[in-house]
């Protein structure tokens, strides 16, 4: 998945001090936000910021808004990149962004901080770009007791993973000797011999089992490391329709990346600044969440159990102060229907 490269949303360690850093990833709402629902229609007349950071999941979105799919549903969306998610909450925060496009983490984490945002759309989930190599007499998730694992203690999509895994096979941090590194230096750690297992990702899964095997895979946890559609609870509020046009123009955008592949990986290759043959190489790591599979999503209370356990491991791990969230009001299917 090229994350590393890409700044795939690792969260802060502080968002209380992260509100504070100024934006040097994004400038302030464009003279045409100030335009509002002058027809009071739901519809809003000016530019819908949304930040996120940069990552292959989210290349429909640059789609949408290269082919006028934004345009033709009488939005227009203004994809601002902010790498850091500090920067991204302080977006937020400042009135800077209308809404993210962030993993479930990071939702959590800016919730926790008393950002006011609303799951409304899932884009799409790590399908085997994240996962656990260790060596290969290491059988089963189980068998790391005792053993060294480099794995980040940071809270971004490798540390979610790890303790997902640990809290599913009745296990604790205590259990196993854990070498807090990056996803990429856990691989890199692997690959010389100094742990027995690494949480990573690619193109360190990669790397790292030619000298090892697959112990767990994201493609085992589908729907834990995923990344969601979020907009501010008062925006939600006044401009119902505009938020509809966002939804819709995903889905869109998802049948036109189908139908049209070459012209559209081009579109999102170029918008992550990537080699087209990198980024094609890359995407059956990524599952693109579309209308039907959203729907279950929602339907199932899957998105709640996920945006609970997260909190949860964050707590434990004194990422946020408490995994009280109130999750029953984080996320809303409306848009769906």
């Amino acid at each position: 998945m090229m994350k590393k490269a890409m700044g795939k949303r690792v969260l802060a360690m502080s968002v209380s001090m992260g509100l504070g850093l100024s934006l040097l990833s994004c400038g302030s709402k464009s003279d045409s936000s100030s335009v509002g629902d002058a027809d009071g229609d739901g519809l809003y007349d000016g530019t819908v910021n949304i930040c996120m950071s940069s990552w292959i999941g989210y290349g429909p979105l640059y789609v949408a808004k290269e082919k006028g799919i934004f345009q033709k549903n009488g939005v227009n969306v203004n994809i601002q990149v902010i790498e850091s998610v500090a920067d991204i909450n302080s977006a937020l925060a400042s009135g800077s962004s209308d809404g993210s496009v962030v993993a479930t983490g990071t939702y959590v984490i800016g919730r926790a901080a008393g950002i006011k945002q609303t799951q409304v759309l899932v884009l799409d989930d790590s399908y085997g770009g994240d996962g656990i190599v260790s060596t290969k007499d290491i059988a089963t998730f189980a068998d790391l007791k005792g053993k060294k694992v480099g794995v980040s203690q940071d809270g971004d999509t490798s540390t979610l993973l790890f303790y997902y895994l640990l809290k599913e096979n009745n296990m604790s941090a205590d259990d196993i000797e854990l070498v807090n590194l990056s996803p990429a230096d856990a691989g890199a750690a692997f690959v010389g011999g100094k742990v027995d297992a690494a949480v990573t990702y690619e193109p360190w899964l990669t790397s790292a089992m030619e000298t090892g095997k697959m112990l767990v895979s994201s493609e085992e946890t589908p729907g834990l490391i995923n990344d969601v559609l979020c907009m501010k609870d008062d925006f939600i509020e006044e401009y119902p329709q505009t938020v509809q046009a966002i939804v819709d123009s995903w889905f869109e955008a998802l049948e036109y990346v189908d139908a049209n592949p070459d012209e559209s990986n081009q579109i999102m290759a170029e918008s992550q600044g990537m080699m087209l043959e990198d980024f094609e190489a890359s995407l059956p790591t990524v599952r693109f969440f579309d209308k039907a599979t959203n729907q279950e999503y929602f339907s199932s209370g899957e998105i709640k159990d996920v945006t609970q356990s997260t909190a949860d491991i964050w707590a434990e791990l004194g990422l946020i102060e408490s995994s009280d969230i109130q999750v029953d009001s984080s996320f809303d299917d409306e848009f769906l229907k």
